[in-house]
């Protein structure tokens, strides 16, 4: 009888988590949370053969409201590169103190193997606008 409890905490694991991918591998990632939430966890899964990973990214609700919202760069043709990251380099974000993070957006280079990165970062203040 243990097989129950077991299968409703995995259940409920995965409603509380949300195991979706927002991509497949090699694809594209164009990914923002609704209006008044953050993204609050980030997964990933990488695969040998495709050399790249699948995300899953979660949003929750916030207390305060966001403002000021810009992306760290965002991707204007397909052929200019303006990510955040080159291929083959680190892919490290500052997110400012009182700021998070909205949403991110990617592709990935079967070239390199790597994928590039641009992040949507918002100034958070109170309920009140302060």
């Amino acid at each position: 009888m243990l097989r129950l409890p077991i299968i409703c905490l995995i259940c409920t694991l995965n409603c509380v988590v949300g195991w979706d991918y927002v991509n497949k591998f090699d694809e594209r990632i164009d990914f923002s949370c609704p209006s008044g939430q953050a993204i609050s966890f980030i997964h990933s899964v990488h695969h040998d053969y495709y050399e790249d990973r699948k995300w899953s990214l979660g949003c929750r609700s916030l207390v305060g409201k966001y403002v000021d919202c810009y992306w760290t760069r965002k991707e204007v043709r397909q052929c200019e590169n303006t990510m955040k990251n080159n291929f083959d380099k680190p892919n490290t974000v500052r997110v400012p103190e009182g700021s998070v993070v909205k949403g991110v957006s990617s592709r990935h280079s079967n070239y390199f193997e790597d994928r590039e990165y641009s992040w949507k970062i918002c100034n958070l203040v109170d309920r009140y606008g302060r």
